[in-house]
């Protein structure tokens, strides 16, 4: 059996910090999720600093 890896490198051009920043919030994934995969959050932004308290749903 074959073992594949997947391996990609992007550069952002940002602090590593702002991009934590950003990527760490789970109310950013809507930002980053392809439109296709119609990925809404369902819990208020405000509300969604941890992880646990996100509640999302796609169709």
């Amino acid at each position: 059996m074959k073992i594949f890896q997947f391996r990609k490198e992007q550069f952002l051009p940002t602090t590593i910090q702002q991009a934590w920043d950003f990527f760490s919030l789970p109310c950013n994934l809507e930002k980053i999720t392809p439109p296709e995969v119609k990925f809404k959050t369902l819990t208020d932004p405000g509300d969604a600093r941890l992880p646990m308290a996100l509640r999302s749903d796609i169709n």
